[in-house]
């Protein structure tokens, strides 16, 4: 699944805790890089675009690229993933696919 966005919207997205304690998670990170034309994986190299992160009460988090943030980006397509600490370890989600598409209207 891919999720579409397009240049100059917030891009929001759910990430939800389907096992485990929220509470226990001490740290959240997100971030979003290009995907090259052709390739399925990200280059390592490639430059990350954070993203916010809000709890979204006991169920999991919101990750959240601003509206001006979302404008500065090239359309193509983007994965973003995030990563979780806890007492237990470090947990890195599974990828999401994210194509951020020019709007008609701006």
């Amino acid at each position: 699944m891919t999720y579409t966005f397009h240049r100059g919207e917030t891009l929001s997205l759910a990430l939800d805790a389907l096992t485990g304690d929220p509470g226990s998670v001490t740290a959240v990170t997100a971030a979003l890089k290009p995907l090259a034309a052709g390739r399925t994986v990200v280059d390592a190299s490639a430059p990350a675009t954070a993203l916010s992160v809000a709890a979204n009460g006991t169920t999991g988090w919101t990750l959240t690229l601003s509206a001006t943030a979302c404008a500065a980006l090239t359309p193509g397509s983007y994965v973003a993933d995030a990563r979780l600490v806890s007492a237990s370890g470090v947990v890195i989600t599974d990828p999401v696919a994210i194509r951020i598409v020019e709007a008609v209207t701006s």
